[in-house]
């Protein structure tokens, strides 16, 4: 039995080559890539399953990249650029214990 289709992601001239320029740098953060793949391959009419297929990921992860996508679309790219779209949400949570000033315990006891 098949499920619902998914949302259809249309992009802009300028979305397109946002996420063309991110797939090609070699600076590109290496988690943005298959981001970046995923939308390119939404808006190419692929479903869910089909990106997941292509890109050796799971069903779930095309799913939540198509769907915050579509989420952040709205908002001007002047305002969030491609890049910032791709990234991962902040979570929040107690914050690192380890810095450059203050080591771990072990590192201090010579260990």
């Amino acid at each position: 039995m098949k499920g619902p289709k998914p949302s259809a992601v249309t992009l802009s001239d300028a979305e397109r080559q946002g996420l063309e320029k991110l797939i090609k740098a070699h600076s590109t953060e290496q988690q943005l890539v298959p981001r970046a793949r995923m939308v390119l391959l939404a808006s190419q009419g692929l479903n869910n399953a089909q990106i997941a297929r292509e890109l050796h990921t799971t069903v779930d992860t095309a799913r939540l990249w198509r769907e915050r996508w579509l989420r952040l679309q709205p908002i001007p790219l002047a305002d969030l650029s491609v890049t910032d779209r791709l990234q991962d949400r902040y979570r929040s949570g107690k914050p690192s214990q380890i810095t450059a000033d203050h080591p771990m315990d072990g590192a201090r006891d010579g260990q």
